[in-house]
Protein backbone atom coordinates (compact mmCIF):
# COMPACT_ATOMS: atom_id res chain seq x y z
CA UNK A 1 0.00 0.00 0.00
CA UNK A 2 0.67 3.86 -0.87
CA UNK A 3 2.02 6.16 1.23
CA UNK A 4 -0.75 8.67 1.94
CA UNK A 5 -0.88 12.22 2.41
CA UNK A 6 -2.84 11.72 5.72
CA UNK A 7 -5.67 14.65 5.16
CA UNK A 8 -5.92 15.22 1.47
CA UNK A 9 -4.64 12.05 -0.90
CA UNK A 10 -6.75 9.21 -1.68
CA UNK A 11 -5.16 6.68 -0.78
CA UNK A 12 -4.79 3.25 -2.65
CA UNK A 13 -5.29 -0.26 -2.04
CA UNK A 14 -3.54 -3.44 -3.75
CA UNK A 15 -5.85 -5.25 -6.16
CA UNK A 16 -6.96 -7.87 -3.85
CA UNK A 17 -7.71 -6.09 -1.01
CA UNK A 18 -9.35 -3.23 -2.83
CA UNK A 19 -11.86 -6.17 -4.58
CA UNK A 20 -12.75 -7.78 -1.21
CA UNK A 21 -13.88 -4.83 0.28
CA UNK A 22 -15.86 -3.40 -2.66
CA UNK A 23 -17.59 -7.19 -2.49
CA UNK A 24 -17.95 -6.58 0.81
CA UNK A 25 -19.54 -2.81 0.32
CA UNK A 26 -22.12 -4.65 -1.57
CA UNK A 27 -22.76 -7.99 0.06
CA UNK A 28 -22.45 -6.64 4.01
CA UNK A 29 -23.32 -3.18 4.72
CA UNK A 30 -26.03 -2.77 6.95
CA UNK A 31 -28.29 0.54 7.40
CA UNK A 32 -29.44 -1.07 10.69
CA UNK A 33 -33.24 1.07 11.61
CA UNK A 34 -32.09 4.61 9.95
CA UNK A 35 -33.84 5.23 6.69
CA UNK A 36 -30.64 6.65 5.01
CA UNK A 37 -27.26 8.04 5.57
CA UNK A 38 -25.08 10.18 3.72
CA UNK A 39 -21.05 9.45 3.87
CA UNK A 40 -18.04 11.65 3.29
CA UNK A 41 -14.62 10.52 3.41
CA UNK A 42 -12.17 12.56 5.85
CA UNK A 43 -9.97 13.30 2.72
CA UNK A 44 -13.05 15.27 1.16
CA UNK A 45 -13.73 16.93 4.03
CA UNK A 46 -10.23 18.46 4.20
CA UNK A 47 -10.94 19.41 0.48
CA UNK A 48 -13.78 20.86 1.38
CA UNK A 49 -11.23 22.76 4.31
CA UNK A 50 -8.80 24.05 1.44
CA UNK A 51 -11.75 25.39 -0.41
CA UNK A 52 -13.17 27.54 2.69
CA UNK A 53 -9.53 28.72 3.29
CA UNK A 54 -10.10 30.32 -0.50
CA UNK A 55 -13.42 31.69 0.68
CA UNK A 56 -12.32 33.11 4.28
CA UNK A 57 -9.52 35.44 5.36
CA UNK A 58 -10.02 34.08 9.07
CA UNK A 59 -8.98 30.98 7.61
CA UNK A 60 -5.69 32.43 5.57
CA UNK A 61 -3.87 34.57 8.32
CA UNK A 62 -3.15 34.83 11.91
CA UNK A 63 -2.68 38.01 12.98
CA UNK A 64 -3.04 39.33 16.77
CA UNK A 65 -1.71 41.68 18.66
CA UNK A 66 -2.26 42.73 21.98
CA UNK A 67 -4.03 45.67 22.18
CA UNK A 68 -3.73 46.82 25.84
CA UNK A 69 0.30 46.82 25.57
CA UNK A 70 1.57 47.59 22.17
CA UNK A 71 5.09 46.19 23.46
CA UNK A 72 3.98 43.25 24.48
CA UNK A 73 3.90 41.40 21.25
CA UNK A 74 2.07 40.15 18.13
CA UNK A 75 1.89 37.20 15.15
CA UNK A 76 1.86 38.10 11.92
CA UNK A 77 1.37 34.60 9.92
CA UNK A 78 -0.10 33.44 6.24
CA UNK A 79 -1.39 29.97 7.13
CA UNK A 80 -2.34 27.02 5.39
CA UNK A 81 -5.58 25.67 4.69
CA UNK A 82 -6.61 23.81 8.31
CA UNK A 83 -7.25 20.17 8.40
CA UNK A 84 -9.28 17.54 10.12
CA UNK A 85 -9.09 14.13 11.51
CA UNK A 86 -11.90 12.86 12.89
CA UNK A 87 -12.09 11.04 15.71
CA UNK A 88 -13.31 7.07 16.47
CA UNK A 89 -15.01 5.04 19.47
CA UNK A 90 -16.18 7.09 22.59
CA UNK A 91 -15.22 10.62 20.80
CA UNK A 92 -16.89 9.56 17.44
CA UNK A 93 -18.20 13.21 17.47
CA UNK A 94 -15.27 15.16 18.28
CA UNK A 95 -12.37 16.22 15.45
CA UNK A 96 -8.45 16.76 15.91
CA UNK A 97 -8.22 20.68 13.96
CA UNK A 98 -5.19 21.24 13.49
CA UNK A 99 -3.80 25.02 12.49
CA UNK A 100 -1.22 24.94 10.08
CA UNK A 101 1.01 28.17 9.75
CA UNK A 102 2.84 28.46 6.62
CA UNK A 103 5.35 31.27 7.71
CA UNK A 104 5.67 34.66 9.36
CA UNK A 105 6.85 36.23 12.90
CA UNK A 106 5.95 35.81 16.05
CA UNK A 107 6.92 38.37 18.11
CA UNK A 108 7.13 38.95 21.86
CA UNK A 109 8.95 41.11 24.92
CA UNK A 110 9.40 39.77 28.27
CA UNK A 111 10.47 42.04 31.30
CA UNK A 112 13.37 40.79 33.87
CA UNK A 113 13.54 41.58 37.72
CA UNK A 114 15.55 45.10 37.06
CA UNK A 115 12.68 45.70 34.75
CA UNK A 116 14.79 44.64 31.60
CA UNK A 117 12.71 44.55 28.36
CA UNK A 118 13.76 41.74 26.01
CA UNK A 119 12.27 41.07 22.61
CA UNK A 120 12.06 38.09 21.27
CA UNK A 121 11.33 37.16 17.45
CA UNK A 122 11.20 33.91 16.27
CA UNK A 123 10.34 33.23 12.40
CA UNK A 124 7.72 30.60 12.23
CA UNK A 125 7.83 27.95 9.42
CA UNK A 126 5.53 24.75 9.62
CA UNK A 127 3.94 25.39 13.02
CA UNK A 128 1.14 22.71 13.81
CA UNK A 129 -1.23 23.95 16.82
CA UNK A 130 -3.82 20.42 17.01
CA UNK A 131 -6.80 21.37 18.98
CA UNK A 132 -9.56 18.71 20.07
CA UNK A 133 -12.82 20.09 19.21
CA UNK A 134 -15.93 19.08 19.21
CA UNK A 135 -18.63 19.01 16.04
CA UNK A 136 -21.55 20.59 16.68
CA UNK A 137 -24.97 20.30 14.35
CA UNK A 138 -27.32 23.60 15.23
CA UNK A 139 -30.49 25.09 13.38
CA UNK A 140 -29.17 28.22 10.91
CA UNK A 141 -30.53 30.89 11.11
CA UNK A 142 -32.62 32.08 8.42
CA UNK A 143 -31.18 35.25 7.48
CA UNK A 144 -27.94 33.16 6.49
CA UNK A 145 -29.09 30.23 4.38
CA UNK A 146 -27.38 30.58 1.00
CA UNK A 147 -29.10 31.62 -1.57
CA UNK A 148 -28.50 28.16 -3.71
CA UNK A 149 -29.70 26.64 -0.92
CA UNK A 150 -33.01 28.34 -0.71
CA UNK A 151 -32.93 27.99 -4.61
CA UNK A 152 -32.92 24.14 -4.28
CA UNK A 153 -35.66 23.86 -1.34
CA UNK A 154 -39.33 24.59 -2.51
CA UNK A 155 -41.17 26.30 0.33
CA UNK A 156 -38.75 27.04 2.67
CA UNK A 157 -40.85 27.76 5.71
CA UNK A 158 -41.48 24.15 5.86
CA UNK A 159 -37.48 23.29 6.64
CA UNK A 160 -34.94 24.43 8.63
CA UNK A 161 -31.29 24.42 7.59
CA UNK A 162 -28.97 22.84 10.21
CA UNK A 163 -25.23 23.10 10.38
CA UNK A 164 -22.50 20.44 11.10
CA UNK A 165 -19.67 23.20 12.30
CA UNK A 166 -16.18 22.31 13.71
CA UNK A 167 -17.37 23.64 16.98
CA UNK A 168 -15.05 25.88 18.60
CA UNK A 169 -17.67 27.03 21.70
CA UNK A 170 -15.51 25.46 24.43
CA UNK A 171 -12.25 24.82 22.49
CA UNK A 172 -9.09 26.97 23.98
CA UNK A 173 -5.30 26.07 23.73
CA UNK A 174 -5.97 24.34 27.33
CA UNK A 175 -7.14 21.43 25.05
CA UNK A 176 -3.71 21.41 22.85
CA UNK A 177 -2.48 17.98 21.73
CA UNK A 178 0.98 18.16 22.24
CA UNK A 179 1.54 15.36 21.12
CA UNK A 180 0.66 15.92 17.66
CA UNK A 181 1.45 19.92 17.70
CA UNK A 182 4.69 21.35 16.47
CA UNK A 183 5.20 24.81 18.34
CA UNK A 184 8.97 25.44 18.33
CA UNK A 185 9.22 27.16 21.62
CA UNK A 186 11.16 26.28 24.79
CA UNK A 187 8.62 25.61 27.51
CA UNK A 188 8.46 28.89 29.49
CA UNK A 189 7.62 30.56 26.04
CA UNK A 190 4.10 28.78 25.91
CA UNK A 191 1.83 30.40 28.13
CA UNK A 192 2.40 33.88 25.72
CA UNK A 193 1.96 31.73 22.58
CA UNK A 194 -1.28 29.94 23.95
CA UNK A 195 -2.26 33.26 24.79
CA UNK A 196 -2.18 34.72 21.54
CA UNK A 197 -3.92 31.41 19.80
CA UNK A 198 -6.64 31.93 22.33
CA UNK A 199 -7.00 35.34 20.20
CA UNK A 200 -7.31 33.70 17.31
CA UNK A 201 -9.51 30.90 18.63
CA UNK A 202 -11.53 33.79 19.66
CA UNK A 203 -11.90 34.67 16.11
CA UNK A 204 -13.08 31.29 14.78
CA UNK A 205 -16.02 31.43 17.66
CA UNK A 206 -16.60 34.74 15.90
CA UNK A 207 -16.35 33.80 12.32
CA UNK A 208 -18.71 30.75 11.85
CA UNK A 209 -19.60 30.62 8.60
CA UNK A 210 -15.51 29.59 8.33
CA UNK A 211 -16.16 26.43 10.34
CA UNK A 212 -19.04 25.31 8.29
CA UNK A 213 -18.60 21.36 7.33
CA UNK A 214 -21.40 20.95 5.04
CA UNK A 215 -25.19 21.88 5.98
CA UNK A 216 -28.16 19.80 5.75
CA UNK A 217 -32.40 20.39 5.09
CA UNK A 218 -34.50 19.26 7.37
CA UNK A 219 -38.42 19.01 7.32
CA UNK A 220 -39.54 21.70 10.12
CA UNK A 221 -43.57 21.81 9.26
CA UNK A 222 -44.60 18.52 10.81
CA UNK A 223 -47.76 18.54 9.15
CA UNK A 224 -45.98 18.36 5.52
CA UNK A 225 -45.85 14.96 3.66
CA UNK A 226 -43.72 14.02 0.36
CA UNK A 227 -43.08 11.05 -1.78
CA UNK A 228 -39.90 9.32 -0.03
CA UNK A 229 -37.44 9.73 -1.04
CA UNK A 230 -37.03 13.57 -2.39
CA UNK A 231 -38.73 14.04 1.87
CA UNK A 232 -36.09 16.27 3.29
CA UNK A 233 -35.31 14.48 6.47
CA UNK A 234 -37.05 14.74 9.36
CA UNK A 235 -34.09 13.99 12.08
CA UNK A 236 -30.85 14.32 11.89
CA UNK A 237 -27.47 12.98 13.61
CA UNK A 238 -23.98 12.32 12.98
CA UNK A 239 -21.40 10.19 13.81
CA UNK A 240 -17.63 9.55 12.68
CA UNK A 241 -16.33 5.38 11.45
CA UNK A 242 -13.41 4.28 10.84
CA UNK A 243 -12.14 2.75 7.32
CA UNK A 244 -11.19 -1.03 8.02
CA UNK A 245 -9.64 -3.63 6.03
CA UNK A 246 -11.15 -7.05 7.89
CA UNK A 247 -14.97 -6.67 8.49
CA UNK A 248 -14.56 -8.44 11.84
CA UNK A 249 -12.65 -5.50 13.28
CA UNK A 250 -15.99 -4.02 14.68
CA UNK A 251 -14.43 -1.73 17.37
CA UNK A 252 -12.55 -0.17 14.67
CA UNK A 253 -10.22 1.88 17.28
CA UNK A 254 -8.54 3.98 14.83
CA UNK A 255 -9.42 2.71 11.65
CA UNK A 256 -5.85 2.69 9.01
CA UNK A 257 -4.10 5.04 6.55
CA UNK A 258 -4.03 7.34 9.54
CA UNK A 259 -7.58 8.58 8.94
CA UNK A 260 -7.16 9.07 5.91
CA UNK A 261 -10.03 6.37 5.05
CA UNK A 262 -12.17 6.95 7.83
CA UNK A 263 -15.63 8.10 7.83
CA UNK A 264 -18.38 10.79 8.75
CA UNK A 265 -21.91 9.28 8.39
CA UNK A 266 -25.11 11.54 8.47
CA UNK A 267 -27.78 9.88 10.12
CA UNK A 268 -31.12 10.54 8.90
CA UNK A 269 -34.80 9.89 9.46
CA UNK A 270 -37.66 10.38 7.35
CA UNK A 271 -41.68 10.58 7.74
CA UNK A 272 -41.03 12.10 11.17
CA UNK A 273 -39.91 8.64 12.68
CA UNK A 274 -36.94 9.35 15.44
CA UNK A 275 -33.75 8.63 15.80
CA UNK A 276 -32.68 5.13 16.89
CA UNK A 277 -31.25 4.78 20.19
CA UNK A 278 -28.24 3.59 18.75
CA UNK A 279 -25.38 4.69 16.67
CA UNK A 280 -25.04 3.49 13.65
CA UNK A 281 -22.91 -0.06 13.63
CA UNK A 282 -20.01 -0.85 11.90
CA UNK A 283 -20.83 -3.29 9.12
CA UNK A 284 -18.89 -2.88 6.07
CA UNK A 285 -16.87 -0.10 4.59
CA UNK A 286 -19.03 2.49 2.69
CA UNK A 287 -16.73 4.52 0.99
CA UNK A 288 -13.46 2.42 -0.50
CA UNK A 289 -10.43 3.93 -2.09
CA UNK A 290 -9.07 2.66 -5.14
CA UNK A 291 -6.83 0.10 -6.32
CA UNK A 292 -4.40 2.41 -8.14
CA UNK A 293 -3.60 6.26 -8.69
CA UNK A 294 -5.42 5.61 -12.26
CA UNK A 295 -8.69 4.10 -11.08
CA UNK A 296 -11.71 5.53 -10.04
CA UNK A 297 -12.16 7.56 -6.95
CA UNK A 298 -15.26 8.56 -5.19
CA UNK A 299 -15.90 10.55 -2.01
CA UNK A 300 -18.88 9.99 -0.32
CA UNK A 301 -21.87 7.16 -0.45
CA UNK A 302 -25.59 8.10 -0.18
CA UNK A 303 -27.71 4.89 1.35
CA UNK A 304 -31.35 4.99 0.87
CA UNK A 305 -33.10 2.13 2.87
CA UNK A 306 -34.86 -0.72 1.06
CA UNK A 307 -37.95 0.61 2.81
CA UNK A 308 -37.81 4.17 2.08
CA UNK A 309 -36.34 3.65 -1.60
CA UNK A 310 -36.98 0.50 -3.42
CA UNK A 311 -40.16 -0.88 -1.59
CA UNK A 312 -41.42 3.07 -0.40
CA UNK A 313 -41.00 4.59 -3.82
CA UNK A 314 -39.30 2.65 -6.78
CA UNK A 315 -41.70 0.01 -7.23
CA UNK A 316 -44.56 1.85 -6.59
CA UNK A 317 -43.79 3.55 -9.15
CA UNK A 318 -42.75 0.72 -11.24
CA UNK A 319 -46.32 -0.54 -11.21
CA UNK A 320 -47.05 1.54 -14.02
CA UNK A 321 -45.60 -1.26 -16.13
CA UNK A 322 -48.51 -3.48 -14.26
CA UNK A 323 -51.00 -0.98 -14.76
CA UNK A 324 -49.83 -0.55 -18.35
CA UNK A 325 -49.49 -4.07 -19.44
CA UNK A 326 -52.29 -6.03 -17.62
CA UNK A 327 -54.94 -7.50 -20.36
CA UNK A 328 -58.17 -7.18 -19.25
CA UNK A 329 -61.50 -8.76 -21.01
CA UNK A 330 -64.26 -6.77 -21.50
CA UNK A 331 -66.47 -9.42 -23.02
CA UNK A 332 -66.64 -12.64 -24.09
CA UNK A 333 -70.59 -13.18 -25.39
CA UNK A 334 -72.74 -13.83 -28.53
CA UNK A 335 -75.06 -10.45 -29.67
CA UNK A 336 -77.11 -11.74 -32.69
CA UNK A 337 -79.04 -14.60 -33.74
CA UNK A 338 -77.82 -18.12 -33.94
CA UNK A 339 -78.53 -18.15 -37.62
CA UNK A 340 -76.09 -14.83 -38.17
CA UNK A 341 -73.39 -16.60 -36.01
CA UNK A 342 -72.73 -13.22 -34.15
CA UNK A 343 -70.40 -13.04 -31.16
CA UNK A 344 -68.46 -10.47 -29.21
CA UNK A 345 -64.66 -11.03 -27.74
CA UNK A 346 -62.83 -8.02 -26.66
CA UNK A 347 -60.14 -6.81 -24.46
CA UNK A 348 -57.42 -4.30 -23.75
CA UNK A 349 -54.03 -3.90 -22.52
CA UNK A 350 -53.93 -0.99 -19.50
CA UNK A 351 -55.89 -0.69 -16.88
CA UNK A 352 -58.87 1.93 -16.74
CA UNK A 353 -60.77 3.34 -13.75
CA UNK A 354 -63.35 1.84 -15.38
CA UNK A 355 -61.63 -1.24 -14.97
CA UNK A 356 -60.93 -0.85 -11.50
CA UNK A 357 -64.51 -0.25 -10.38
CA UNK A 358 -65.73 -3.23 -12.29
CA UNK A 359 -63.49 -5.99 -10.29
CA UNK A 360 -61.65 -4.65 -7.70
CA UNK A 361 -58.66 -7.49 -8.66
CA UNK A 362 -57.69 -4.46 -10.74
CA UNK A 363 -57.06 -2.05 -8.60
CA UNK A 364 -53.60 -3.49 -6.88
CA UNK A 365 -50.76 -3.78 -8.90
CA UNK A 366 -47.75 -4.04 -6.53
CA UNK A 367 -45.10 -5.81 -7.61
CA UNK A 368 -44.55 -8.95 -5.03
CA UNK A 369 -41.75 -9.90 -3.96
CA UNK A 370 -40.88 -13.64 -5.21
CA UNK A 371 -38.65 -15.73 -3.46
CA UNK A 372 -39.34 -18.54 -5.05
CA UNK A 373 -37.75 -17.67 -8.40
CA UNK A 374 -33.93 -17.54 -8.95
CA UNK A 375 -32.37 -14.84 -10.61
CA UNK A 376 -31.60 -16.53 -13.55
CA UNK A 377 -35.26 -16.99 -14.19
CA UNK A 378 -36.42 -14.86 -17.40
CA UNK A 379 -39.32 -15.58 -19.36
CA UNK A 380 -38.63 -17.94 -22.67
CA UNK A 381 -38.57 -15.53 -25.75
CA UNK A 382 -38.21 -12.19 -24.66
CA UNK A 383 -38.42 -9.72 -27.74
CA UNK A 384 -35.23 -8.29 -27.08
CA UNK A 385 -31.75 -10.07 -26.40
CA UNK A 386 -31.44 -8.84 -21.99
CA UNK A 387 -28.11 -9.52 -20.86
CA UNK A 388 -27.68 -12.09 -17.92
CA UNK A 389 -29.24 -11.38 -15.20
CA UNK A 390 -26.75 -11.47 -12.02
CA UNK A 391 -26.42 -14.02 -9.54
CA UNK A 392 -28.37 -13.20 -6.08
CA UNK A 393 -30.97 -10.38 -8.07
CA UNK A 394 -33.77 -9.98 -6.35
CA UNK A 395 -36.78 -11.15 -7.79
CA UNK A 396 -40.47 -9.28 -8.17
CA UNK A 397 -43.42 -10.95 -9.78
CA UNK A 398 -46.98 -10.08 -10.91
CA UNK A 399 -49.84 -11.78 -12.27
CA UNK A 400 -53.54 -11.45 -12.94
CA UNK A 401 -56.17 -13.18 -14.71
CA UNK A 402 -59.25 -11.96 -16.31
CA UNK A 403 -61.57 -13.89 -17.95
CA UNK A 404 -65.42 -13.60 -19.46
CA UNK A 405 -67.22 -16.60 -20.12
CA UNK A 406 -70.73 -17.08 -21.96
CA UNK A 407 -72.05 -20.44 -21.75
CA UNK A 408 -75.67 -19.84 -22.44
CA UNK A 409 -76.93 -22.79 -24.33
CA UNK A 410 -75.73 -23.74 -27.56
CA UNK A 411 -73.27 -21.36 -27.12
CA UNK A 412 -70.01 -21.45 -25.30
CA UNK A 413 -67.63 -18.71 -26.04
CA UNK A 414 -64.75 -17.29 -23.55
CA UNK A 415 -61.72 -15.33 -23.24
CA UNK A 416 -59.06 -16.09 -21.01
CA UNK A 417 -56.10 -13.76 -20.20
CA UNK A 418 -53.10 -14.37 -17.69
CA UNK A 419 -50.79 -11.29 -17.93
CA UNK A 420 -47.41 -12.42 -15.93
CA UNK A 421 -45.17 -10.05 -15.24
CA UNK A 422 -41.20 -10.40 -13.55
CA UNK A 423 -38.88 -7.79 -12.36
CA UNK A 424 -35.02 -8.03 -11.36
CA UNK A 425 -33.42 -5.93 -9.10
CA UNK A 426 -29.59 -6.40 -9.50
CA UNK A 427 -27.04 -6.68 -6.58
CA UNK A 428 -24.01 -3.93 -7.07
CA UNK A 429 -22.67 -2.65 -10.62
CA UNK A 430 -21.91 -4.25 -13.60
CA UNK A 431 -19.54 -2.34 -16.29
CA UNK A 432 -20.67 0.70 -14.30
CA UNK A 433 -24.42 0.14 -14.31
CA UNK A 434 -27.04 -1.20 -12.85
CA UNK A 435 -29.71 -2.66 -15.07
CA UNK A 436 -33.41 -3.31 -13.47
CA UNK A 437 -35.03 -5.88 -16.06
CA UNK A 438 -38.57 -5.81 -16.23
CA UNK A 439 -40.01 -8.56 -18.61
CA UNK A 440 -43.73 -9.39 -19.03
CA UNK A 441 -45.70 -11.80 -21.04
CA UNK A 442 -49.64 -11.28 -22.09
CA UNK A 443 -51.23 -15.00 -22.60
CA UNK A 444 -55.05 -14.65 -24.13
CA UNK A 445 -57.14 -17.89 -25.29
CA UNK A 446 -59.97 -17.55 -27.47
CA UNK A 447 -62.49 -20.34 -27.75
CA UNK A 448 -65.95 -20.35 -29.30
CA UNK A 449 -68.37 -23.43 -29.31
CA UNK A 450 -71.98 -24.15 -31.18
CA UNK A 451 -73.01 -27.44 -29.80
CA UNK A 452 -74.49 -29.00 -32.21
CA UNK A 453 -72.74 -28.56 -36.07
CA UNK A 454 -69.42 -30.58 -35.00
CA UNK A 455 -66.16 -29.45 -35.77
CA UNK A 456 -67.50 -26.89 -37.80
CA UNK A 457 -68.87 -25.36 -34.54
CA UNK A 458 -65.21 -25.16 -32.99
CA UNK A 459 -62.67 -22.23 -32.72
CA UNK A 460 -60.43 -21.98 -30.61
CA UNK A 461 -56.85 -20.06 -30.45
CA UNK A 462 -53.80 -18.87 -28.10
CA UNK A 463 -52.13 -15.44 -28.32
CA UNK A 464 -48.45 -14.74 -26.45
CA UNK A 465 -47.17 -11.64 -26.22
CA UNK A 466 -43.88 -11.30 -24.71
CA UNK A 467 -41.90 -7.96 -24.11
CA UNK A 468 -38.81 -6.91 -21.92
CA UNK A 469 -37.14 -3.80 -21.68
CA UNK A 470 -34.57 -2.50 -18.59
CA UNK A 471 -34.43 0.68 -16.43
CA UNK A 472 -30.60 1.44 -16.74
CA UNK A 473 -28.80 3.60 -14.16
CA UNK A 474 -25.53 3.90 -16.11
CA UNK A 475 -22.62 5.57 -14.21
CA UNK A 476 -20.02 5.40 -17.17
CA UNK A 477 -19.16 9.10 -17.50
CA UNK A 478 -17.69 10.09 -13.82
CA UNK A 479 -19.53 12.67 -12.15
CA UNK A 480 -23.04 12.30 -14.48
CA UNK A 481 -25.59 9.53 -13.96
CA UNK A 482 -27.62 9.05 -16.58
CA UNK A 483 -30.73 7.09 -16.83
CA UNK A 484 -32.73 5.84 -19.57
CA UNK A 485 -35.09 2.74 -20.44
CA UNK A 486 -33.65 0.00 -23.14
CA UNK A 487 -35.37 -0.20 -25.29
CA UNK A 488 -37.12 3.30 -25.07
CA UNK A 489 -39.97 1.78 -26.95
CA UNK A 490 -41.39 -2.08 -25.83
CA UNK A 491 -42.71 -3.71 -29.14
CA UNK A 492 -44.00 -6.83 -28.03
CA UNK A 493 -42.90 -10.45 -29.77
CA UNK A 494 -46.60 -11.84 -30.77
CA UNK A 495 -46.58 -15.38 -31.19
CA UNK A 496 -50.20 -17.06 -32.40
CA UNK A 497 -51.70 -20.45 -32.78
CA UNK A 498 -55.13 -20.54 -34.62
CA UNK A 499 -57.27 -23.52 -34.86
CA UNK A 500 -59.76 -22.23 -37.37
CA UNK A 501 -62.77 -23.49 -39.44
CA UNK A 502 -64.01 -21.59 -42.55
CA UNK A 503 -67.26 -20.06 -40.32
CA UNK A 504 -64.72 -17.62 -38.46
CA UNK A 505 -61.21 -17.04 -40.42
CA UNK A 506 -60.41 -13.53 -39.23
CA UNK A 507 -62.00 -13.45 -35.91
CA UNK A 508 -58.92 -13.15 -34.59
CA UNK A 509 -57.13 -9.98 -36.64
CA UNK A 510 -59.25 -7.33 -34.39
CA UNK A 511 -57.51 -8.62 -31.26
CA UNK A 512 -54.05 -9.30 -32.40
CA UNK A 513 -53.89 -5.95 -33.28
CA UNK A 514 -55.05 -4.65 -29.91
CA UNK A 515 -52.41 -6.60 -28.16
CA UNK A 516 -49.39 -5.50 -30.33
CA UNK A 517 -50.92 -1.97 -30.33
CA UNK A 518 -52.08 -1.80 -26.63
CA UNK A 519 -48.53 -3.45 -25.62
CA UNK A 520 -46.59 -0.52 -27.69
CA UNK A 521 -48.26 2.49 -26.34
CA UNK A 522 -46.67 1.37 -22.82
CA UNK A 523 -44.95 5.33 -21.94
CA UNK A 524 -42.81 4.85 -18.83
CA UNK A 525 -41.17 8.47 -19.69
CA UNK A 526 -42.64 9.73 -16.54
CA UNK A 527 -40.62 7.25 -13.97
CA UNK A 528 -37.22 8.80 -15.98
CA UNK A 529 -38.37 12.04 -15.37
CA UNK A 530 -38.78 11.41 -12.25
CA UNK A 531 -35.70 9.58 -11.41
CA UNK A 532 -33.72 11.79 -13.49
CA UNK A 533 -35.19 14.93 -11.16
CA UNK A 534 -34.20 12.79 -8.08
CA UNK A 535 -30.62 12.10 -8.83
CA UNK A 536 -29.26 14.43 -11.70
CA UNK A 537 -27.66 17.55 -10.63
CA UNK A 538 -26.72 18.26 -6.75
CA UNK A 539 -28.28 16.18 -3.83
CA UNK A 540 -30.45 17.88 -2.18
CA UNK A 541 -29.78 16.61 1.05
CA UNK A 542 -26.44 17.97 1.61
CA UNK A 543 -24.40 21.70 0.70
CA UNK A 544 -21.49 22.69 1.39
CA UNK A 545 -19.57 26.47 0.65
CA UNK A 546 -19.27 26.64 -2.88
CA UNK A 547 -19.14 22.90 -3.35
CA UNK A 548 -21.74 20.14 -3.48
CA UNK A 549 -21.90 16.17 -4.25
CA UNK A 550 -23.10 15.00 -7.71
CA UNK A 551 -24.10 11.34 -8.19
CA UNK A 552 -22.10 9.37 -10.91
CA UNK A 553 -22.84 5.71 -9.53
CA UNK A 554 -25.86 3.85 -7.94
CA UNK A 555 -26.87 0.53 -7.32
CA UNK A 556 -28.56 -2.10 -4.86
CA UNK A 557 -26.88 -3.57 -1.73
CA UNK A 558 -27.73 -7.08 -0.82
CA UNK A 559 -29.85 -5.91 2.06
CA UNK A 560 -32.31 -4.01 -1.45
CA UNK A 561 -31.10 -0.65 0.07
CA UNK A 562 -29.74 2.13 -2.57
CA UNK A 563 -26.47 2.58 -3.24
CA UNK A 564 -25.29 5.95 -4.89
CA UNK A 565 -21.25 7.19 -4.87
CA UNK A 566 -20.49 11.06 -4.78
CA UNK A 567 -18.73 13.44 -5.97
CA UNK A 568 -17.44 16.36 -4.53
CA UNK A 569 -17.55 19.27 -7.32
CA UNK A 570 -17.14 22.91 -7.08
Amino acid sequence: MSKPNPFTDTITLDTVTHDRLAKERITDTKLAEYDQITVVSQASLNRQMEHMHRLYKTLRRLDIRQIDDPNAGLINCALEPPQVKLRLGLNRQKVTYYIRIKSGTYLCHSVDANHTVTEHKHSVKGWVVALDVNMAMSEMDANKIPNKVKKKIENLGDYSVHQLQVGFTDASMAKCLDSESTIKLDQGERPRFDAFLNGYIEKLRESPESNILNLLPRVRNTNISLDAPTLVPTELNFQCIPFVTDKMDTQGKEGIKEGTANMLVYLQMTAHRPLPHDFLPISANWIIPPADNKSEAYDGTICLSKKIFLDGWLMPKMARFNDQSTWVTTAAEWTQSFFTFGFKLEGHAGISQADKDSDAQFNNTEWVYDSTTTSETIIANVTHAVPAIPAGSRVYKYSVNSKKVDATFPYNVCLNATTTNHLYIPEGLTNGKCAITITGQVWTHSYIHIAGVGELGVQQSWITATWATQLILDGVDQGHLKIRFEPATITPKLDVIKDESFLYPDFLNIQIARVRDDLTKMNMSGLVADLAKLFSGEWGFIFAGGRNFYIDKACFNREGDLLCQLNYKA
